[in-house]
């Protein structure tokens, strides 16, 4: 009995020993959430390629393997931060001339009768394309935009002055815009983002009374916008960015005449749509 006793004593000893050293009791295991991404654990968090706390408690010690590590890094998406960025997209909206408006002196130049116009807006599809050139900090990013728009035409008349008289114009051009954005919340993978606009517009319109001759203007006004939008990772140092956007496109003139009668009118150029782009980090 005695001799059974002392071997219990012996592997007992010996068991304790292997548990000792092999568990996370003897390792070293300080946080180190300040050193490994994500850098603050979240609750209820598991998986020895997420947490260092978890990797201790497992593995007896704080440091990941070189394929843990290199997993993880497949996992993080590259910085948005302090980066410049290359944007190319595409957009589908709604484009029109709203508040046209008539101000002739006169719109018969025999009576020096004035009229008003029976059409005053006119709205069409519109898909096309986008291209920039950026930089994102944290919390904000700043971008210059080229925005191409569909041409446009307005079909109204001079009414309420004898005789009346019928024009086309239509309206052609593009923007420059200058975009700031604000990431106001930063998640693991996405940055949500309002926006705010300023552009320099070129509108050129094309118009003619009846079948009198075309009057060509070109016309470079300011204008700007704002909208809402997120960036996420889709992989490597690509990004997808999806924005929601109103614009203020300025103001267009049109001007025609046939010798009898004179046209001159303003109005102006709106866009309201969304916006699809890829930004490439460099």
């Amino acid at each position: 009995m005695k001799k059974y006793f002392n071997l219990n004593i012996i592997m007992g000893a010996a068991i304790t020993v292997v548990c000792l050293f092999s568990n996370n009791v003897m390792a070293d295991c300080d946080s180190t959430e300040g050193v490994h991404y994500p850098g603050i654990v979240p609750p209820n968090s598991y998986g020895n390629a997420q947490t260092d706390s978890f990797n201790c408690a497992i593995n007896g010690n704080n440091q990941l393997t070189m394929d843990q590590i290199n997993a993880r890094s497949d996992l993080i998406p590259p910085s948005l931060n302090n980066r410049f960025y290359v944007m190319l997209g595409i957009n589908a909206g709604a484009e029109g001339l709203i508040s046209a408006s008539n101000i002739a002196i006169a719109n018969n130049t025999s009576t020096g009768a004035i009229g008003t116009l029976s059409e005053t807006q006119v709205k069409v599809a519109s898909n096309n394309f986008e291209i920039g050139f950026g930089y994102t900090w944290k919390d904000f990013a700043i971008d210059v935009e080229w925005f191409a728009v569909k041409s446009i035409t307005l079909n109204s008349s001079i009414i309420g002055i004898t005789p009346t008289f019928s024009f086309t114009s239509t309206v052609k051009g593009d923007s420059l815009l200058f975009n700031s954005y604000w990431f106001f919340n930063d998640m693991y993978n996405a940055k949500l983002y309002g926006i705010f606009t300023l552009g320099y517009n070129h509108n050129q319109s094309y118009t003619t009374i009846g079948s009198g001759a075309t009057n060509v203007m070109n016309r470079y006004y300011a204008g700007g916008g704002l909208g809402i939008g997120a960036r996420f990772n889709i992989i490597a140092s690509l990004y997808a960015d999806l924005a929601g956007r109103a614009l203020y496109l300025g103001h267009v003139k049109m001007q025609a005449t046939d010798g009898n009668n004179f046209l001159d009118v303003t109005a102006r150029r709106v866009w309201v749509g969304a916006s699809f782009r890829l930004l490439w980090l460099i």
